[in-house]
């Protein structure tokens, strides 16, 4: 059994993505979260603790020189809130242990890019809808701004030619004037011009 000491001062702590608090890299379970995590967010933060739980004892074997280890089981030592402890930890387990992280980290991976590229799909299935929208919004307007661009041609007469025309009263003359004339109000009044003014 080889036994050493380790530039890592201590076991690392690992800042909880739910309740801000930290936690040992060796003890996640321990880990009192203030915050609601449902079961996958928990999944996830000890698979991140266990990856980075693996790099400190896979970093820390990495210091040996390949002549000073003579079996499979090394002497850890490493000083945990200013006491030195340690443990005794197995080559073959330790990189049995990385392998299975790797393998959750990389399924993990697979996952994330399956749900991306669902995602992804999603907003271009919904980019074709918008650019449907979008058109319709763009003949919306263009029709609008012909409407108001249009010119009505209602033309402005006087009494007298109101009777001259029609051969009837001044009365109704004068009646068919102010309707003409409140008819090119309310046409002004929506947008449209009104040609012989």
């Amino acid at each position: 059994m080889i036994t050493g000491t380790s530039n890592y001062d201590e076991v690392p702590t690992i800042p909880c993505k739910i309740c801000g608090g930290y936690f040992k890299a060796d003890d996640p379970e321990n880990h009192k979260c203030e915050g609601q995590p449902n079961e996958q967010h928990r999944q996830q933060e000890l698979l991140v603790s266990k990856a980075k739980a693996s790099v400190f004892t896979m970093g820390y074997i990495s210091q040996f020189e390949a002549s000073d280890i003579d079996s499979d089981d090394i002497d850890l030592r490493f000083e945990v809130d200013g006491v030195e402890t340690g443990t005794t930890v197995s080559i073959v387990d330790e990189s049995g242990h990385a392998a299975q992280i790797i393998t959750a980290l990389l399924d993990e991976l697979e996952h994330y890019k399956s749900r991306e590229e669902r995602v992804t799909k999603l907003v271009l299935d919904n980019s074709a809808s918008w650019d449907a929208l979008y058109k319709k919004v763009e003949a919306a307007e263009k029709h609008i701004a012909e409407l108001e661009a249009r010119k009505v041609n209602l033309s402005k007469l006087s009494v007298g030619e109101v009777m001259h025309m029609s051969g009837f009263s001044r009365d109704y003359a004068e009646g068919w004037c102010a309707g003409n004339d409140n008819a090119i109000h309310e046409i002004r009044a929506a947008g449209i011009k009104v040609k012989g003014e």
